[in-house]
Parts: structure tokens; C-alpha cells; sequence
């Protein structure tokens, strides 16, 4: 995605809890069970994973970590909406701007912010960098995931990413 002449504005601080897309929660309380910590692990795992078969160009990975009726919403700076729903539509819609990347891009996912954990489902946050390296490495873009994930056969997978650009890549 690159802003081809578009003027998105500038990136205002604060962009996306003032449009209401992040709404950061309050400390969570440490899990009491082995197997709630261990959830959080695995959630955080299937993020990282996310964004590694991407990275990777691994179409397979990134089909296994999505539910069927995934939905990736976005925004670039909150101006600029893109939306795909349901599995296929979000991985052909991903693999598709593969081919306008030429350089190696690596998506650096930090400090995930586990929102709330139950059985089954889980809100987690995650700020990330986006990079490139062709000849030399640079700093794409910036900003925020949010993820909602579903336990499904023991397995932790995505249902919904929120994709906050602070800049258009």
C-alpha cells in the first residue's frame, strides 16, 4: 500500500485510541492456572507466526492461522478504511501485494498486550515496525495490530486483525 499521490495527513499522536480503534484496558491479573498462562503464550505465538509466514511469503501458514471467517480491517492513520472478509478473500488479498514487494519486509511485533483471555477467545494489542531490506534496510511503517483470536481444536486462531497504519507502505 502506498499512498500514490493521496495526501493522508499527518499522524496525529494518540490517532488511534482518539478514533476509537485502540481502547487500551486496564492490567490484567497474573493467571492462577498453568494452563491460562499457557494460552497467553500460544496467542502470542500464533501472532508472531502471523507475522513471520508473511514475511516468508507462506501462503499454507498463513491459511492455518486464520479462522474461515476471518476479517482484516485497517486504516492508515485512521483515514483510508481497506476491508477483506473470510479466509480465502484475506489471504489472496495479502498474498497480493507480494507482488508490488520486491525487498524483503520483516513485520516486528512488540510489547503484545494481552486485552482479555477467556476459554475460548482473546483481545490481544501489538505494536509493530515494518522494515525492508533490499539493498539496505529501512523503516517502512509503523503502528498497531489489534487481534481478536478463537480457540478452535486446541488451536488459537485469528478471527479478526485491525491493521493501524501510521503511515501508508
Amino acid at each position: 500500500m502506498s499512498d500514490n499521490g493521496n495526501t493522508f495527513g499527518d499522524c496525529a499522536p494518540a490517532w488511534a485510541h482518539g478514533t476509537g480503534e485502540l481502547e487500551l484496558g486496564r492490567v490484567q491479573p497474573v493467571p492462577t492456572t498453568l494452563e491460562r498462562a499457557v494460552d497467553r503464550i500460544m496467542v502470542v505465538e500464533t501472532l508472531y507466526r502471523y507475522g513471520l509466514a508473511y514475511d516468508e511469503r507462506r501462503r499454507d501458514v498463513l491459511e492455518d492461522v486464520f479462522t474461515e471467517d476471518a476479517v482484516f480491517a485497517g486504516s492508515v492513520s485512521g483515514h483510508s478504511d481497506f476491508r477483506e472478509e473470510g479466509r480465502e478473500k484475506v489471504v489472496s488479498w495479502l498474498c497480493g501485494i507480494w507482488v508490488t514487494q520486491t525487498d524483503q519486509r520483516r513485520h516486528l511485533m512488540t510489547n503484545p498486550i494481552v486485552q482479555k483471555l477467556t476459554d475460548d477467545s482473546c483481545e490481544v494489542i501489538a505494536p509493530f515496525a515494518l522494515c525492508a531490506s533490499a539493498t539496505e534496510t529501512s523503516l517502512v511503517t509503523t503502528g498497531i495490530y489489534r487481534f481478536d483470536l478463537v480457540k478452535r481444536d486446541g488451536r488459537w486462531l485469528i478471527q479478526y486483525i485491525y491493521d493501524g497504519l501510521d503511515r501508508p507502505f
